[in-house]
């Protein structure tokens, strides 16, 4: 027995090994996101899964497995003070388990109408700083156990990392791409000698380079002083 848990906490390590060069190898959001969810399953199985991120508050997803992107949970941003079970994860920092939906009196499912009867919840931390949640559901009931939890934690570490890492990369390509465009911007502005063309011009360019809704240029009247 003692050789057959030593094989299997070996195989569980070099498992997550893996898992986490896999992760670290690409700086895309979308990919490393996809990636949690293939790498998490090989060690901790799940009916379906979901990585919310803290965003103006609140927790959005932004990624699932075995969810339809239909579902509204993905337009929704869930407070974390209103969910209980949620709420205790992100006080102790620890991951939470819920043996059995239906049997805790806590339990509000952020995903209504997806079967779910077993849960694992796992924090996500960047410098001791909690930046959203991994959440793995199960249809079974009295499913997931502390060594699941034990194993998803050390996975949501790697994740966590690889996740900040490709939202700073985006933040620089998009940085990056937006100095682009302003500098292009200048040096078209620069043969424009019609006011009304020039402010169509910049408010264009301006709306989508930096995805702004409205973009309003004022000019000032001297004749009237306004």
């Amino acid at each position: 027995q003692l050789v057959e848990l030593a094989r299997k906490a070996r195989q569980i390590s070099d498992s997550l090994r893996e898992l986490g060069t896999s992760l670290s190898s690409t700086l895309h959001f979308e990919e490393v996101i996809e990636r949690i969810f293939d790498g998490i399953q090989e060690v901790v199985p799940y009916s379906t899964a979901s990585v919310q991120l803290l965003q103006n508050g609140a927790l959005r997803v932004k990624g699932a497995r075995g969810i339809s992107p239909d579902h509204p949970s993905w337009d929704q941003g869930f407070v974390v003070e209103q969910y209980p079970i949620v709420h205790k994860m992100f006080q102790t920092g620890e991951p939470v388990i819920v043996t059995d939906t239906e049997l805790e009196p806590l339990w509000k499912n952020t995903q209504s109408g997806i079967p779910i009867r077993s849960w694992l919840g796992v924090p996500l931390r960047i410098r001791n700083k909690i930046i959203g949640s991994l959440n793995l559901d199960h249809r079974q009931p009295n499913y997931y156990t502390q060594e699941h939890a034990a194993i998803a934690a050390t996975f949501a570490q790697q994740a966590a990392a690889a996740l900040e890492n490709a939202r700073l990369f985006d933040e620089t390509y998009r940085r990056a791409h937006q100095l682009a465009i302003l500098n292009e911007l200048a040096n078209e502005m620069t043969g424009l000698l019609e006011l009304e063309e020039l402010c169509t011009t910049v408010a264009n360019r301006l709306s989508a380079a930096f995805g702004y809704y409205n973009v309003a240029i004022f000019t000032l009247d001297e004749a009237a002083n306004e």
